[in-house]
This record gives structure tokens, C-alpha cells and sequence, in this order.
């Protein structure tokens, strides 16, 4: 699977990518990592993907961060960023990204609660998206998300219209063709084929050099 097309799209079609670019991504290939029909190297592929653009989002979000600050994200913003911080905590488990992700994701949370009080639900579903993966916040976390009771399951749904942020996709894959798997790497492999200018032999330094440009910051 060549991972140099969707940059190369993305540029055409956008400029550099923004925070928005790499969520939209991050939507697009979670629910085929839970097609049964992904034969196993591709839903690998997939995951890898996925991770890669994830942290690619993050890393986006950190230099946003120390540009900016986290007090005044706008809530789409805030969005943007817990779905991300999701991917690479599902990806990641217990492994060396997850509490540096973490931590941001609950401290830039918390900061934006006093320009946008929509941030605290979606701290509290993060906290709980957490317990979910079997993971444990540090008590400096914990004492900044504070008691599961401070918000009721109405503060949750005036949020996201449910009691979590994460998209349905047991609903979704009912929707889907059964050929679904199948048909996205048929016209994966056709737009590779289609595009040989985009064979980069390092993709991933290349398309770091553009997207870290500060006007993406703004997107």
C-alpha cells in the first residue's frame, strides 16, 4: 500500500494538511479496521495508516499549543482533538505514546473548560473512553477530571447527542456492502497505479516538511 497518495491529494486539493485534514483520516479508516472481511495484511496496512496520521494530527496540535495556547480552541477544534488523542491511545495501549497523549489531551481539555464549557463533558468521556481501554489515568489526571458524578448523562448527550464522543460503528457497518473491504483496496491499488508521481521514496519526511508550516496552525 503506497502511504505517499492521500498526502499527495491532500495537497493538491487543500494545501498543507490542517487538524482537521488528519481527523477526517482518522474517521475514514476506523471503521474498515472493523470490517471482518479486511484480509489481514491490509487491515494492518490500515492501522498503521491510521496511527501514522494520527500522531502526524498531534503533532500538529502540540506546535498549535505552544503558538497559541489551549484557552481559546475553538470547540471544533477541541473536537478534532480527542478524536485523535483517541486513535493513537486505541493504537497505542499501553505503549510509549499513550500517557504523553494522554496528558495532553486532559491538561488542553482542561484549560479550554474556561472558554468553552463544552470541554468538560468531553474531558469526562475521555476519562471514560479510557477505563474502556483498560487504562488508568496518573492521579494529577485524575484529580483534574475530578468524580464520574459531576456530570449527569444530559451533559454528555447536549455534547455529542450521546453519551460518547466515538462514532457508532457497530451501527455504521450495518450500512456498509460486504465487499467494502475488498473494493477500497482494489481502488487503492488503482489510484497507486494511477499515480506514480506520487512514489516518494520517504513520504513520511516529505510530507512533514509541509505540513508543520505555521499558516496550517490556522486552519
Amino acid at each position: 500500500m503506497e502511504l505517499s497518495v492521500i498526502d499527495e491529494w491532500a495537497h493538491l486539493l487543500t494545501g498543507d494538511p490542517s487538524i482537521q485534514y488528519y481527523t477526517a483520516l482518522v474517521h475514514l479508516f476506523q471503521p474498515l479496521l472493523s470490517l471482518a472481511q479486511t484480509p489481514r495484511a491490509s487491515h494492518e496496512a490500515i492501522n498503521d495508516l491510521l496511527f501514522k496520521y494520527a500522531r502526524e494530527g498531534l503533532a500538529l496540535l502540540i506546535q498549535y499549543r505552544k503558538a497559541y495556547g489551549t484557552f481559546h480552541q475553538s470547540p471544533l477544534q477541541l473536537f478534532c482533538m480527542i478524536h485523535i488523542c483517541d486513535a493513537i491511545v486505541s493504537h497505542d495501549g499501553h505503549g510509549g505514546d499513550t500517557l504523553d497523549t494522554i496528558r495532553f489531551c486532559i491538561e488542553s481539555l482542561e484549560d479550554a473548560k474556561f472558554g468553552y464549557p463544552v470541554a468538560g463533558p468531553l474531558q469526562r468521556m475521555f476519562a471514560n473512553r479510557l477505563i474502556e481501554c483498560n487504562i488508568s489515568l496518573p492521579n494529577d489526571l485524575e484529580n483534574l477530571v475530578g468524580s464520574p458524578h459531576i456530570y449527569q448523562l444530559e451533559d454528555l448527550l447536549n455534547v455529542c447527542a450521546r453519551s460518547s464522543y466515538t462514532p457508532p460503528i457497530t451501527q455504521l457497518l450495518q450500512n456498509f456492502k460486504p465487499s467494502l473491504a475488498q473494493d477500497f483496496m482494489d481502488e487503492w491499488q488503482a489510484a497507486c497505479d494511477q499515480h506514480p508521481q506520487t512514489n516518494l521514496e520517504n513520504p513520511t519526511a516529505v510530507h512533514n516538511q509541509r505540513s508543520m508550516h505555521i499558516d496550517t496552525l490556522l486552519n
